[in-house]
């Protein structure tokens, strides 16, 4: 005689977070469940000091436990859109606990987030850079890609390049010291850009 699976529905509480009593737990969250490179540091620049404004969490309970068994964040971006300014979100810092990984906690957490995001008046759009498994989550939601973006980036400095590239630190200095000329230059020839 085989017994039934009787399994009960997880229970998941879904809350927003205060960035401030709630830094220990996101951080240990995101070290634990996304990136080794979570640290006070990193929560700090990226959550509070973010020069675009402060960003928005929320964190997943187990209901019966209390146990912080995820998170997702979104972080504020102005953009041009048509000429005119907008303001949206960039969402991020999405994770899950390894033992709570199947569809439902994720769906939910995508979900409540958001849900929140939406019922923020100031915002016109958002926006992800979303893994193969974010993608398939996104898409079990309804929500399927508009547009596609590229995500750019200006070095500021070539030290490292050139001392991975040269190997020698001696000899690394004349290329380095050159390298980082010509990137000033070209910020001055870009001139004013207006912070964008």
């Amino acid at each position: 005689m085989r017994a039934e699976n009787k399994s009960r529905p997880m229970k998941l509480v879904i809350r927003p977070a205060d960035l401030d009593k709630d830094q220990a737990v996101l951080v240990n969250t995101l070290r634990q469940h996304l990136t080794p490179l979570s640290d006070d540091r990193r929560f700090d620049w990226l959550y509070r000091r973010n020069p675009q404004g402060r960003a928005r969490a929320w964190v997943a309970e187990d209901g019966p436990s209390g146990e912080t068994i995820g998170a997702s964040a979104a972080f504020p971006r102005r953009a041009l859109v048509d000429g005119k300014e907008r303001t949206g979100w960039v969402l991020g810092d999405f994770c899950i606990a390894e033992g709570y990984r199947s569809l439902g906690p994720a769906l939910q957490l995508q979900k409540a987030t958001l849900a929140a995001i939406d019922d923020l008046h100031e915002t016109d759009f958002c926006y992800d850079f979303p893994s193969r498994q974010l993608t398939a989550l996104y898409g079990r939601i309804g929500v399927r890609p508009s547009a596609h973006m590229v995500r750019l980036a200006k070095p500021l400095r070539v030290d490292e390049k050139c001392r991975r590239m040269i190997g020698m630190e001696l000899l690394a200095r004349p290329a380095t010291w050159i390298g980082n000329l010509l990137l000033r230059a070209t910020d001055l020839t870009l001139g004013n850009t207006n912070g964008w």
